[in-house]
């Protein structure tokens, strides 16, 4: 790895920027829910799978930040102080912000880059070649980075991971269950910013808020990244665990 962290205390969670623009409409963080944490037409969605991975981290004793870019623009000064604070970052992976992760990367590559979502882990080879990131997630994070941050740097035996070695080969590691008892996650961290920034234009563009009762999907659709992330595990919230959230 390039990264010349030695330990992880302090972590970044970041939704993907566009330098000088605007963001791009497109979803970014499909890490537990199909079109969490975008920009779409009818509005913008909540960034479930930071929040969830932040609220693990934070459980763990870990320190965090989550910054939202889609949701609220966010000055490049703001974004540069934070990953200056952060030993290890984590962002979602988007083919269509691609040059931008690929700028953001290299300037923080003294850092643990990480890299989630449902696409890169299918460009894994293309983004160690071009030193773009450290480690690649896949399937269900909350989980997989709190063992990252506790093992590193060794993290070998860390399930649901890809990651190069020094020598530049790339290794995938042995795939992580799901999370069988949803009830035992905390809630997901809601209050790194107003809820007023995700709206949906059925509620009359009034606040909206994400709460997942389920994952997974029994069914088989080919276009649908659901069943390779949960592995065709359907797994319920009890209605206990579901209204204390509420």
């Amino acid at each position: 790895m390039t990264s010349k962290v030695t330990h992880i205390n302090k972590i970044l969670l970041i939704n993907p920027f566009v330098y000088g623009h605007k963001s791009i409409n497109i979803g970014v963080d499909p890490v537990v829910s199909r079109h969490a944490g975008q920009e779409i037409k009818t509005g913008v969605t909540f960034p479930i799978g930071l929040a969830y991975m932040a609220s693990m981290l934070l459980k763990a004793g870990y320190e965090i930040k989550i910054i939202d870019p889609i949701a609220k623009p966010v000055s490049v000064t703001k974004i540069y102080d934070a990953s200056n604070w952060a030993d290890a970052i984590v962002m979602p992976y988007s083919s269509a912000h691609r040059e931008d992760i690929i700028k953001y990367f290299y300037d923080f590559r003294n850092k643990l880059m990480i890299l989630g979502g449902g696409i890169a882990k299918y460009v894994h080879e293309y983004l160690f070649k071009n030193n773009i990131t450290d480690i690649i997630l896949h399937g269900e994070p909350e989980e997989t980075i709190v063992d990252i941050a506790r093992e590193f740097p060794d993290i070998h035996g860390v399930k649901g991971i890809i990651y190069r070695t020094d020598s530049g080969d790339s290794v995938i590691t042995q795939e992580r269950p799901p999370v069988l008892d949803l009830d035992s996650m905390p809630f997901p961290i809601r209050n790194f910013t107003s809820p007023a920034h995700y709206w949906d234009i059925s509620f009359f563009g009034k606040p909206t808020a994400w709460i997942l009762p389920s994952r997974g999907c029994p069914f088989r659709c080919i276009f649908c990244a659901q069943h390779d992330i949960n592995q065709r595990h359907v797994r319920r919230r009890s209605p206990k665990n579901i209204v204390d959230e509420i």
